[in-house]
């Protein structure tokens, strides 16, 4: 990410990060969401660090699990709400 981030800069590009949305258990040791917090709490660090947008989707969506098609994707709903937080989030940087 920091890679990523550098090299954008570079360029006069703004990036923003977004935290990994889910819901339910962790059944399987070797299952992605056992990675899942320690990614969003990583990208949350990188983000502060290098000083870029950061929407944080995960604690918007944590605990609604009705705005869930299954544990990472999105109901219609869960979509609109998510462009919608999206937008916002973006919005300062649509007016450079």
């Amino acid at each position: 990410l920091t890679w990523i981030i550098r090299e954008s800069k570079k360029r006069d590009i703004d990036v923003v990060l977004l935290t990994r949305p889910y819901v339910g258990g962790i059944n399987n040791l070797l299952w992605w969401k056992n990675f899942a917090h320690q990614y969003n709490l990583a990208t949350a660090e990188v983000a502060d660090s290098e000083n870029v947008t950061l929407v944080d989707i995960f604690s918007f969506f944590k605990n609604k699990e009705e705005l869930f098609a299954d544990e990472s994707h999105f109901t219609e709903q869960g979509h609109r709400d998510a462009a919608r937080i999206i937008y916002d989030a973006i919005q300062p940087l649509l007016s450079r």
